[in-house]
């Protein structure tokens, strides 16, 4: 693998170095990008057939829309609406630091309310590690992740299940967390497992046709070295929960000791690969995906073991806060 990574390098700089030789004269104007688009979408993205997406049919829609004489704000809008098209908020198209991504939520209710769990839950005598915050809610723990961007949140997690050694129970709560880090995530459920445990299949894009996959790539987590935690587990989902979230909900959801509470996660089971276009623009491509142990893809999300809404015009409480305390003190 090392040698092919030094090939692969070699090669690289042999055709930079080389490309006023080799390489053809590359054109930037609207049309010729927009082509470009099209053609790496097609040889790279892996949902065409899982998501139903005829590609050429959405490329022969969106052609007589593009002229070189838009503007490039306005072609930067109608590209991002046919990359859109693809219905995957990992692929999209980025221009002066600005995109526009496809909306996974799909206007589900929001069934995550910040202010509520400050006001009635954290209040002011919660804990802090780093992004993480938690707190004893009587004999049940809650621990709060926003997100997993720093790829940190998973260091001071046997800190934390010390702290929560008598509980009952432990609510983890990830709604409205849109990802980042898998590898936080991965290191977190370590301590919720006895046994060297299959969590994840990936497959990655090896050629040109829409179904030209790699063999699977199984993903295992054995336990931890620090603290297991073995008892009950409520993990809070919402659909905001996004992109390394989601396989976070996916690896935990392989845990017996876990049960999802809240509704399907927003999916995002690929892992985007950026390539630069002709005008010095970037897309952003889903070219690897995932599936859990039994080959259930998780790109539109995972359900929870019990479904709940909030209700919107009760402030007082957050229902699914309540119902895992209910689980967890059964």
């Amino acid at each position: 693998m090392k040698q092919k990574i030094q090939l692969l390098f070699i090669f690289s700089f042999f055709l930079i170095g080389c490309e006023k030789v080799f390489m053809p004269e590359t054109k930037s104007d609207n049309i010729s990008v927009f082509e470009e688009v099209y053609e790496v979408a097609k040889a790279n993205y892996v949902f065409f057939e899982y998501k139903q997406i005829n590609w050429d049919s959405i490329y022969l829609e969106f052609q007589p829309e593009i002229t070189n004489d838009m503007s490039e704000e306005d072609f930067f809008i109608v590209l991002s609406a046919f990359v859109n098209k693809l219905e995957d908020t990992h692929t999209r198209i980025i221009w002066n630091n600005k995109s526009i991504g496809y909306d996974f939520t799909n206007n589900a209710n929001a069934n995550f309310d910040k202010e509520l769990l400050f006001e009635k839950y954290l209040k002011d005598d919660y804990l802090t590690a780093g992004v993480v915050l938690y707190k004893k809610l009587n004999d049940v723990g809650y621990v709060y992740i926003p997100n997993f961007w720093y790829g940190n949140e998973h260091e001071k997690f046997n800190d934390i299940l010390n702290y929560f050694r008598d509980t009952k129970g432990i609510i983890v709560d990830i709604r409205d967390n849109g990802g980042g880090h898998n590898m936080s995530g991965m290191e977190i459920a370590r301590h919720f497992v006895t046994k060297k445990t299959l969590v994840a299949k990936w497959y990655y894009k090896t050629g040109t046709s829409y179904n030209s996959f790699s063999e699977k790539y199984e993903s295992y987590i054995e336990p931890s070295n620090e603290t297991i935690y073995t008892n009950n587990v409520m993990l809070l989902v919402n659909r905001e929960v996004y992109s390394a979230a989601n396989d976070f909900t996916n690896t935990m959801n392989q845990i017996p000791s876990v049960t999802l509470i809240g509704d399907t996660t927003g999916g995002g089971g690929g892992i985007p690969r950026m390539y630069i276009l002709q005008n010095g623009w970037k897309i952003n491509i889903s070219d690897t995906y995932s599936t859990d142990p039994f080959d259930f893809n998780v790109e539109h999300g995972i359900a929870p073991d019990i479904f709940i809404e909030m209700d919107t015009l009760n402030t007082e409480v957050d229902e699914i806060i309540e119902r895992a305390i209910q689980e967890l003190n059964k």
